[in-house]
């Protein structure tokens, strides 16, 4: 069986968790996403694929979060060293505050 953040139309490991709901004892209804080619998905799952899924998308959350903040840090330093060239060149006036 593929896993579940798989597309089984595309093959993105971008699937998404659009809805879900216990069917029966460790069994959940899901409906999965891609938003690479846009198939929804759904079907019954056992407690151990749902719990794949989950570790996949704390995962991803987790590498997003990693990744923004690189961006975050990387944006604020390319700011403090245009004001501190700015500075430099004498280039700030009273008026810019």
């Amino acid at each position: 069986m593929t896993a579940l953040h798989v597309c089984p139309a595309c093959g993105s490991a971008l699937v998404q968790l659009v809805a879900q709901d216990e069917s029966e004892s460790n069994r959940w209804w899901l409906t999965l996403r891609c938003p690479e080619c846009e198939t929804i998905s759904a079907g019954e799952f056992d407690q151990t694929a749902v719990e794949a899924l989950e570790r996949e998308l704390e995962r991803g959350a987790a590498e997003l979060e990693a990744n923004y903040l690189l961006l975050v840090q990387a944006n604020m330093a390319d700011a403090l060293d245009r004001f501190l060239r700015a500075l430099e060149a004498d280039a700030i006036q009273p008026i810019d505050f």
